[in-house]
């Protein structure tokens, strides 16, 4: 499991999430019953993995044009919206363990091989998380797929007006029916803007080598998974940003873990913005 977030959630004027598990945690028989068929599903997705070329299809809604400046440029599907095949292009992180499997889609019109742009796509997947954990007195430490894509939706939903600023744009959670015949929970993010400069490399989150480290060191990531690999961006770790200028270095790390790791990293962009007195609070949460 991924550590704890550095902050906590908590809900305005009494909202509290509900993510009802797909088992009764309460009955020891059901729990352990429904860990003894995620088995199954993990051993039969060695034999179908998911893999370059398996298309899903998805419902992207239009998106309007931004109305600032600062904004980076949408993609035409996002603003055309519509019916679209996500095609695997390859993966970033796929290893059974992780709280997701990432890596990158290509998007293209239902029918046709024409090329529209590129994703980050994000499957929360039971069979390859980490198994519920039950303890003697009847609790359970378990993150469940249908969780992990709630919050994380419900948080880049609240944080709207800076998708394109400070976080990548958000295309909804989806529903997919994987090859090892298991429901699950996906999510999609445009974030080729965030990858057009040079990464350097950083001791933590508040330093930032300087422009000559940048032109020395480093070449100009062709896409988003160029950027990954080259940050070593796995599991919501990294140790590189991309811009040498320490607040939007540290935005740019705080993009990193959202896309490879825990949901609830939401929590770093959200305090950091606070703490800039940029952006009003969300109407779901505050810190």
């Amino acid at each position: 499991m991924s550590a704890s977030p550095l902050y906590t959630i908590h809900w305005y004027d009494g909202y509290k999430p509900c993510f009802p598990l797909e088992f009764e945690s309460l009955d020891r028989y059901k729990a352990l019953e429904h860990c003894d068929m995620l088995k199954r599903l993990r051993r039969q997705v060695s034999l179908d993995p998911v893999h370059p070329g398996l298309a899903f299809e998805a419902l992207i809604p239009a998106r309007l044009v931004p109305s600032g400046p600062e904004h980076r440029p949408l993609p035409p599907f996002a603003l055309k919206g519509g019916r679209f095949r996500l095609v695997i292009h390859h993966g970033i992180q796929n290893e059974i363990g992780y709280l997701s499997q990432v890596g990158v889609a290509d998007v293209k019109e239902i029918d046709q091989s024409e090329y529209l742009g590129r994703v980050v796509r994000k499957f929360f997947q039971a069979s390859l998380m980490q198994l519920p954990v039950m303890f003697s007195n009847r609790s359970i430490d378990y993150g469940s797929p249908r969780e992990l894509a709630g919050v994380e939706d419900l948080v880049y939903n609240a944080l709207k007006d800076i998708q394109g600023l400070v976080i990548p744009y958000y295309y909804e959670k989806h529903k997919f029916l994987m090859p090892n015949g298991e429901w699950a929970r996906a999510i999609f993010k445009f974030c080729k803007a965030f990858f057009s400069a040079f990464p350097v490399d950083v001791t933590d989150d508040k330093h930032v080598a300087s422009k000559q480290a940048v032109a020395e060191r480093n070449r100009q990531p062709e896409d988003a998974s160029d950027f990954l690999a080259a940050c070593g961006g796995i599991g919501g770790s990294c140790g590189r940003s991309f811009l040498a200028d320490e607040e939007k270095a540290i935005e740019s790390l705080m993009c990193l873990r959202l896309l490879v790791g825990h949901p609830y990293s939401l929590n770093h962009i959200y305090c950091h913005s606070l703490s800039q007195n940029r952006y009003p609070s969300g109407p779901l949460f505050r810190v």
